[in-house]
């Protein structure tokens, strides 16, 4: 049985919930069911940080980095991989932060794929000195493959990689998100006789995914008209701007917290 190794971050029950370690734990679960998958969970702070923090240097995340960095290092040096599978971040730190991994997979020549989750990635590039170019252009070299989100992405990687050696793999839901046909039928029934619209936003609450957008829309309506449902972790960057929309309009915007599993499908 083939032995694979995903390295990236996972979610730790309602914490460190997002869109990419949502999809790692998914892609984990659906690998076990044929192969022999084990997971390093490369998410250390599991409190919801500010975007613009992402990729930043700080002290003390590194030095709890650094700690937990040598028993992975062990756990991969002395098991048996066939494939390793990695999501770095597409700042140049956040990719530098998987290169000891990679090292590691190239001297036992082992298969390691990157899946880049966003499609900023060739301007983080581009926007590198040409010695910072030089060293991420050395571990595309040796990849096995890169992973993209849509065949509009494959262009981040042009000339850095052989074209033969990126793949597409498209977002997706998981199983019990999708509603079956009686499930739909019912909502469609229920849309039909309630002549107040609602609106769900189902996402962290964050300033670069237009959460502040939606904010300011309700304000054209009444609450008569719409309801806005909103679910996800509020960005700290934002926090005092939305809980003061939320206290404002009690009756039109209501917050629902982080919501997971079967509570996450009750809302759609």
């Amino acid at each position: 049985m083939k032995k694979i190794l995903l390295l990236g971050p996972f979610p730790v029950g309602d914490k460190g919930l997002n869109g990419q370690t949502i999809a790692n734990q998914t892609l984990y679960e659906g690998l076990s069911k044929n192969y022999d998958v084990s997971f390093i969970n490369t998410l250390k702070n599991l409190d919801f940080t500010d975007k613009k923090e992402q990729g930043k240097f700080k002290l003390g995340k590194f030095f709890k980095i650094f700690l937990s960095f040598f028993i992975e290092i062990f756990h991969i040096l002395f098991s048996k991989y066939d494939v390793i599978y990695m999501t770095p971040g597409q700042s140049f730190l956040g990719f530098m932060r998987f290169s000891p991994y990679m090292i590691l997979g190239f001297m036992k020549k082992i298969p390691c794929y990157i899946h880049i989750h966003g499609g900023n990635f060739r301007n983080v590039y581009e926007s590198l000195s040409p010695k910072k170019q030089n060293v991420l252009n050395y571990f595309f070299k040796r990849l096995s493959g890169v992973i993209v989100l849509g065949n509009s992405l494959k262009s981040m990687f042009k000339d850095l990689i052989e074209e033969n050696k990126i793949f597409v793999c498209e977002n997706g839901v998981q199983d019990y998100v999708i509603a079956t046909e009686k499930e739909i039928e019912e909502k469609f029934e229920r849309f039909n006789k309630n002549k107040k619209r609602k609106i769900l936003y189902l996402s962290n609450l964050m300033k670069e995914k237009g959460i502040l957008e939606v904010l300011k829309v309700s304000e054209r309506f009444n609450k008569n008209e719409i309801e806005f449902n909103i679910a996800g972790a509020i960005e700290p960057e934002i926090k005092d701007i939305v809980e003061e929309y939320l206290k404002k309009y009690p009756n039109k915007l209501i917050y629902h917290g982080i919501v997971n599993g079967e509570k996450k499908k009750n809302y759609c």
